[in-house]
């Protein structure tokens, strides 16, 4: 059985091959309600509707029935104008339990197949753990909606993922995508997902709602020359390098909190995604770690925060950031756009080892900058981009001691 934990900040999930992958937000991730910022906790508890009993009130709505009962309809999910009630068909009567502090399951669901929901932040995780004489399909009617495109599986706030088969965590097998299969009965639309010949026990079946993440989460910005005191921290595009009148550079941070101080990095890199680019030449783009405390709405050309100057304007003094890159990417006079750029950093000493817990060096984030800052522009999306597929991310293998090989992934937004 592959296991998924969902918590406020982020997922961890045990991968194939012993490995283990922690995917977390730049910042807490919270909600505004009642006047008030408010931390997702995702805990479940007493929902108040006496059809569904169980539920979570916070970015997201959640409600679930707390038994499979003659193919009535199980689980709410919502944001904001959209949501979705959904119940799987053909299961046994089962009474649920809770399953951590986020995640309610149903044993016994289906002969050979269990039920099991997380429950995260931005995401609701659904998977049938597989076991021998499993159905070789799965049926969901969606009782009720609001918002939902049912051609796309979409609605304004969140979308509903195609199928997946996961193979049980340490064992050799790559996952398997699959399709849902869309029809109508009574006028209610019905997904089903049928599985590849074959006994699958040990397998994840997992159909997932994901949420797009707000893009308060993220923590990134750029600073430009043609309007030195502005601040453009909510800006969708982060602009490196030069076009006439403009010299622009940017400022990335991802938490490295959740990473154990124990861990050994292996590799670390940065992908941005170039959504344009204006450019004559070749030129690199460096990634330097960052000294100043920079704030994401304050920073501009002079300030790295409101009344404290850079040493140096464009914030690379010495006393700004570090004058020794820990990466960069060459880019060519004609570089292709709207794909993701992977610039490698320096992983141990120097690099992102001392970023982390315990390290050496205070996690201020990384400056993106030109080597020469003549003639040549390029833009990447930032966290608040409204695609969220697209935002920063930064992916870092580690190891720790006596264990194997893990991955960690930050994503911006």
């Amino acid at each position: 059985m592959m296991a998924t934990l969902l918590f406020p900040h982020g997922q961890h999930e045990d991968l194939p091959g012993g490995r283990v992958r922690t995917t977390l937000g730049i910042k807490p991730v919270h909600y505004f309600a009642n006047g008030l910022w408010r931390p997702i906790t995702s805990r479940l508890g007493n929902s108040g509707d006496p059809a569904m009993t169980i539920g979570v009130d916070e970015l997201a709505q959640f409600r679930i029935r707390d038994r499979l009962s003659g193919d009535a309809p199980l689980l709410h999910f919502g944001k904001g104008n959209s949501f979705v009630r959904f119940t799987p068909l053909g299961t046994a009567n089962v009474t649920g339990r809770s399953f951590g502090e986020n995640g309610f399951e149903y044993p016994g669901a289906w002969p050979g197949a269990d039920l099991r929901f997380l429950f995260g932040g931005h995401r609701l995780q659904e998977d049938i753990l597989l076991s021998a004489g499993h159905p070789a399909q799965f049926q969901f009617r969606i009782d009720s909606h609001a918002g939902l495109n049912q051609d796309t599986l979409e609605t304004p706030e969140f979308r509903i993922l195609a199928p997946v088969l996961i193979p049980l965590a340490g064992k050799p097998g790559q996952s398997v995508p699959l399709t849902w299969r869309k029809s109508t009965l009574g006028g209610k639309l019905i997904l089903t997902v049928t599985l590849p010949p074959g006994d699958w026990s040990g397998w994840t079946l997992d159909p997932t709602l994901t949420l797009q993440p707000d893009p308060t989460d993220g923590l990134d910005t750029w600073i430009r020359t043609d309007n030195q005191d502005l601040a453009d921290g909510i800006s969708d595009e982060m602009n490196v390098g030069h076009t006439p009148g403009i010299i622009g550079r940017s400022f990335l941070k991802f938490d490295f909190s959740n990473l154990p101080s124990s861990a050994t990095i292996l590799s670390s890199i940065l992908s941005l995604f170039c959504s344009s680019e204006l450019s004559n030449n070749a030129r690199t783009l460096r990634i330097f770690r960052m000294k100043r405390a920079w704030v994401e709405l304050q920073a501009t050309w002079n300030v790295y925060s409101t009344g404290n100057s850079w040493q140096t304007v464009g914030g690379f003094g010495a006393n700004d950031c570090e004058q020794t890159a820990i990466g960069s990417r060459a880019f060519s006079a004609t570089e292709t756009i709207n794909e993701f750029k992977d610039f490698t950093l320096t992983a141990g000493a120097g690099g992102v080892q001392d970023m982390i817990p315990g390290g050496s060096f205070t996690n201020n984030g990384f400056l993106n900058k030109a080597d020469t800052e003549n003639e040549d522009l390029y833009s990447f999306a930032s966290s608040d981009h409204a695609t969220a597929a697209n935002r920063p991310k930064l992916v870092v293998e580690y190891t720790l001691p006596s264990k194997s090989l893990t991955a960690l992934t930050l994503g911006l937004g």
